[in-house]
């Protein structure tokens, strides 16, 4: 059975999808079996907040998801790449999206509980943050420091006095009044 996907301000696909490659989605799956009444050998899904572009992004994926399951990707992730957890086809494919699209993806994927592309898209985010410098991470989340360089300087202290004094028993000090660990490998 083919699906038409009509989104945002009418759009639609270039061309009708099979059925059986929207499944993947707790919530396609469940518009098509609510569908499945109508008897007609094309249906029809309507997605109305969904923009266009980053529905053919989650159809490339889906594409390559009917091809090649994604493996499990581990929790907690200890690797230096997504290279080293995903198969090179979706390292390559999440790889290649701009990060606004990106960030669109990962939206779409939990609008539409498509689990893998999910886990995926955040796995990405998690290597985007691994090796992005405070400043860049700043910039690129508009975070906004209204706080002068003392201030700064001084939750960090705090901030610092506060954890050693929670790990206050991880700690003693030596013949020199210096700190040091008694933390056991």
């Amino acid at each position: 059975m083919n699906v038409r996907i009509v989104l945002k301000n009418g759009q639609e696909l270039d061309a009708p999808v099979e059925a059986a490659l929207l499944l993947p989605s707790t919530l396609l799956a469940g518009m098509l079996e609510a569908e499945e009444d109508c008897g007609e050998d094309e249906r029809i899904l309507e997605l109305p907040s969904v923009e266009k572009t980053a529905f053919e992004y989650v159809m490339r994926f889906l594409r390559v998801h009917a091809a090649t399951p994604l493996q499990d990707i581990p929790k907690p992730i200890l690797e230096n790449s997504l290279g080293e957890i995903v198969q090179k086809e979706y390292s390559e494919f999440i790889e290649s999206l701009p990060y606004r699209d990106l960030v669109q993806v990962m939206e779409l994927a939990h609008f539409l509980v498509l689990d893998p592309l999910l886990r995926l898209s955040l796995a990405r985010v998690h290597f985007i943050l691994k090796a992005t410098p405070l400043e860049e991470f700043k910039r690129l989340f508009l975070f906004q420091n209204d706080l002068t360089q003392e201030e700064e300087k001084e939750l960090r202290r705090e901030y610092l006095e506060e954890i050693k004094a929670r790990n206050a028993h991880l700690f003693k000090l030596n013949s020199q009044g210096e700190q040091t660990s008694t933390a056991q490998p």
